[in-house]
């Protein structure tokens, strides 16, 4: 059986990689794939910061982790009734799209025998979390599951970080 992430994000790209950490420290099966569904205000930020600046690729690397597959056609954003990308999720409307997006991708993948998924529902809007919480209740199925990741408070807005290192940042 294949595992897969499936993440919500906003403008905290980290919760993926800290999803990431928080499944190797419990020593759940790290995902082969990840799936991620955000906005188009926030895509940016989220290449950026595991791609650009390679944290996805570090923490891989830092704990000897098994590849993990993050393709851009991965990253889903949240799209409207005519198919186009929406910016936010900040109007009445918005938060229409965004459900109906986030349970049609649900959906989908429960709909895959050979898969199984961990779901996340720390990024995002408080909404994304609920959206994505309430449709793997409904749609998930006995192999797949749902986390939801905390950081310390002296970690949860520092900007750069990304995940516990094995090593000492400070000199």
């Amino acid at each position: 059986m294949k595992h897969i992430l499936l993440i919500v994000t906003g403008a905290s790209p980290q919760v993926l990689t800290e999803t990431l950490f928080a499944l190797h420290q419990q020593g759940k099966p790290m995902p082969e794939d990840v799936f991620v569904i955000t906005t188009k205000s926030t895509k940016a930020m989220l290449t950026d910061g595991l791609f650009t600046q390679g944290h996805l690729a570090k923490l891989i690397a830092d704990y000897d982790l098994p590849a993990i597959n993050l393709k851009d056609e991965n990253i889903w954003l949240i799209e409207d009734n005519k198919g186009q990308p929406i910016d936010d999720a900040k109007s009445e409307i918005e938060q229409t799209y965004m459900a109906d997006f986030i349970t049609r991708k649900v959906f989908e993948l429960t709909n895959k025998n050979n898969i199984s998924i961990h779901a996340s529902i720390a990024g995002g809007r408080k909404t994304m979390a609920f959206y994505i919480g309430y449709a793997m209740s409904l749609l998930g199925r006995e192999q797949d599951s749902l986390s939801h990741v905390f950081v310390n408070d002296e970690f949860e807005f520092v900007r750069d970080f990304y995940y516990p290192t094995p090593y000492n940042h400070h000199g």
